[in-house]
């Protein structure tokens, strides 16, 4: 099979057990909390492929380690390149991986901390 044929990208998309191609959609607007986030993608408003998802379930399982993680630290914990820790952002809808963390680091100060 030829780099060049056609036929070779067809076959290494990505499909769903229906053989339905699968979407890979993007947000149109930026969600305005994690709530917001948690939302659209249960209305699967946002489709994230399956490294980015990982991105999307740090930010909404361990908001801490996003608010205050590094671009590459963030990737090392989600095992992912930070290209797609960008990546995951921009299909969430915001501009830029620091306009998602900024996201969550406001979610994380409005949250009260827990007593233990």
């Amino acid at each position: 099979m030829r780099l060049n044929d056609p036929t070779y990208y067809r076959e290494c998309r990505p499909q769903f057990a229906d053989g339905c191609i699968m979407k890979r959609q993007t947000s149109n607007s930026r969600p305005r909390d994690l709530g917001d986030l948690k939302k659209l993608i249960a209305a699967r408003a946002i489709v994230f492929t399956r490294q980015s998802e990982r991105v999307a379930r740090l930010a909404i399982e361990k908001p801490e380690v996003f608010a205050f993680g590094t671009l590459q630290s963030i990737a090392a914990e989600c095992c992912v390149g930070p290209t797609t820790v960008a990546r995951a952002a921009k299909m969430a809808g915001f501009e830029s991986f620091a306009d998602f963390k900024d996201l969550v680091r406001e979610h994380f100060k409005a949250t009260p901390p827990r007593r233990s």
